[in-house]
């Protein structure tokens, strides 16, 4: 919050979360910090990509999937509340059906999986941005 002139803020904390219950606790309040310097730069919330292990872990996708899911409520109902500068990405849908190949450990990319990532959020980083 400190950067005296940000154009665009991306929270990407999910995957240093313990659990879905800690980012719906301390996402509005990392939001509102940012928001008390900055009323007006875009935020943009990106939950975590998958991880291979969800090939054959049902569990470790659901787990994804809720995490994503109270990033997603809580950006709702901040935009809902009046903050139309801010906006969220599932994670889950960055590296394509083939996300298992896009990671150098089945969890942090390679130059691949970040080439996607960014393809895939430059429309919306795009439509952030004056």
């Amino acid at each position: 919050a400190l950067i005296p002139a940000s154009s665009l803020y991306v929270l990407d904390y999910d995957a240093n979360c313990p659990d879905a219950a800690h980012l719906s606790r301390t996402l509005p309040v990392f939001i509102g910090i940012l928001r008390q310097r900055h009323p007006v730069t875009p935020i943009l919330v990106v939950s975590r990509i998958p991880t291979a292990s969800e090939g054959w872990n049902a569990s470790a996708r659901q787990v994804r999937e809720a995490r994503a899911g109270a990033q997603r409520q809580v950006v709702d109902d901040l935009r809902s509340g009046g903050d139309g500068r801010l906006a969220f990405v599932d994670g889950g849908a960055l590296l394509g059906e083939d996300f298992d190949e896009t990671t150098v450990d089945g969890s942090h990319p390679t130059d691949l999986g970040f080439l996607r990532m960014a393809d895939a959020l430059e429309p919306t980083i795009r439509g952030l941005l004056p």
